[in-house]
């Protein structure tokens, strides 16, 4: 009917947070995280987005990076639900936990709920070549990520404190969002990596299906009355296959998306 054709379509935002989130809080395919982060702003505030299915396909990266996209999606008021494509472990997991629903694939890496971190030494194999380096530092600590020496006994002591609380940061923001006691967590914590089918059984995720389950679902989540016909807005914008060959990352093309 007339009407129909012009009765305002229904859209779900699809984000796709795609690669390792590197410590400069960049992934590398090469979108940076401010340009992630203007994209997910503008999404949750795009008034014909009724809500957000996100796409997570990151083995983790980044604890900073990880927490920042973690923020955004829990400042969000429209209903949001992860898709775990192959891989969403560590960063991966923790972005997902800040979504109102998580949906993995049987066959998903997910969980490894852990912190790992160090540094390489190679002082040493540089005397070897008569490679010398002279440090002016000041501070017992201020040498801790020099790659120059090991840790000296503060240097460690302080590195692992710094861990202990990304991890102590980390397990009660999955503890608050999957609504899981801390008692279980701990079983399923340490660094445990799980299928999705796994992960189900643990409460780590929702439901097991694909991205067109959790574009259904959000569409639900919304109280759109007919989910099935929502309309996906893909974010970012896609690359043409020369840009992608050549490198031109889209940290810096203008958004897909029209203002409120």
């Amino acid at each position: 009917t007339m009407f129909s054709f012009f009765k305002k379509k229904k859209i779900v935002a699809h984000i796709k947070l795609n690669g390792v989130i590197g410590n400069a809080g960049k992934f590398k395919q090469g979108l940076d995280f401010a340009g992630q982060e203007e994209i997910i702003e503008k999404a949750f505030s795009l008034k014909k987005a009724k809500a957000v299915a996100i796409t997570i396909n990151s083995p983790g990266g980044s604890a900073l990076a990880s927490d920042l996209i973690w923020r955004e999606l829990d400042r969000c008021q429209k209903p949001i639900v992860a898709s775990l494509s192959d891989t969403a472990a560590s960063g991966g997991y923790y972005i997902a936990v800040g979504a109102d629903e998580i949906i993995a694939a049987p066959g998903t890496l997910t969980g490894s709920i852990g912190v790992v971190g160090g540094k390489i030494a190679i002082g040493g194999a540089l005397d070897r070549y008569g490679i010398h380096t002279d440090v002016v530092s000041r501070g017992r600590n201020a040498g801790w990520l020099s790659s120059q020496k090991p840790f000296t006994v503060s240097e460690k002591d302080a590195f692992r404190t710094t861990m202990e609380d990304v991890y102590r940061l980390f397990t009660l923001k999955v503890a608050q969002g999957r609504k899981l006691d801390r008692e279980h967590l701990d079983t399923l914590a340490e660094g445990r990596v799980f299928t999705g089918r796994m992960a189900q059984s643990a409460g780590l995720v929702d439901l097991l299906g694909t991205l067109e389950d959790a574009v259904l679902r959000a569409g639900q989540l919304a109280e759109i009355s007919d989910p099935s016909a929502v309309e996906r807005l893909l974010l970012p914008k896609p690359r043409g296959f020369f840009d992608g060959f050549l490198g031109v990352t889209e940290t810096h093309q203008p958004l897909p998306l029209e203002s409120q």
